[in-house]
C-alpha cells in the first residue's frame, strides 16, 4: 500500500468518534459495527483489556491485509488504539482503500477505561508481562533526562510526546 500524506486536509476526512458516542452506539446495535483495534496483540490481551467484540488487527497487519475487510466497506468502522494516534493512521488508510465510513475513537482506549466504560480481559497474567514495578524501572532518571522505554509499542503518541 503507498503512503499517505498526514495532513490537516486527510485528517478532516476522518471522522471522531468520542468514547461516549461509541458506548452509546454499541448498546444501540442498530447499525452494522466493526471495531478494529490496531494494538499490538500483547496490548489487545494486556491487563487493560479490550472493547467487548473488537477485532484485533494490528497496525502493521492491517496495512497488509487490507483486502480481508473489503466485505466491511458499508460498515461503519471505528478504529482504536491506545491513544487515538495509531488509530488515526489506520482510519486514514481505510478511507484512502474506500472504507465510506470510518471513525477514529478519540484518546483511544485511555479515554474509554478513563470513563469507566465495559473492556474484556482474556488474559491478565501473561508469562513476561510487566508489572506495574517493572513498569516504573523502565523510566529511569540519566544524565540527560528521562529515558522512556516503549520498546514493542507502535503507537507514535510516545513520540510525539517526547519530542
Amino acid at each position: 500500500m503507498e503512503s499517505i500524506e498526514i495532513s490537516p486536509k486527510n485528517i478532516r476526512q476522518l471522522s471522531n468518534i468520542s468514547a461516549d458516542e461509541l458506548n452509546a452506539l454499541l448498546k444501540t446495535k442498530k447499525i452494522s459495527n466493526l471495531l478494529i483495534d490496531v494494538r499490538s496483540t500483547q496490548e489487545f490481551n494486556g491487563l487493560n483489556g479490550h472493547i467487548k467484540e473488537t477485532k484485533s488487527l494490528p497496525f502493521n497487519l492491517l496495512l497488509k491485509n487490507m483486502n480481508l475487510l473489503k466485505d466491511y466497506k458499508d460498515y461503519k468502522i471505528v478504529t482504536i488504539c491506545n491513544g487515538g494516534g495509531l488509530s488515526l493512521m489506520a482510519g486514514m488508510h481505510l478511507k484512502q482503500a474506500g472504507f465510506k465510513d470510518v471513525n477514529n475513537l478519540i484518546g483511544g482506549m485511555s479515554e474509554w477505561i478513563g470513563k469507566g466504560y465495559p473492556v474484556v480481559v482474556e488474559n491478565n497474567k501473561l508469562n513476561g508481562s510487566p508489572t506495574e514495578e517493572t513498569l516504573e524501572n523502565n523510566l529511569e532518571n540519566s544524565p540527560t533526562g528521562k529515558i522512556l522505554d516503549s520498546k514493542g509499542k507502535l503507537c507514535p503518541i510516545p513520540v510525539i510526546w517526547t519530542k
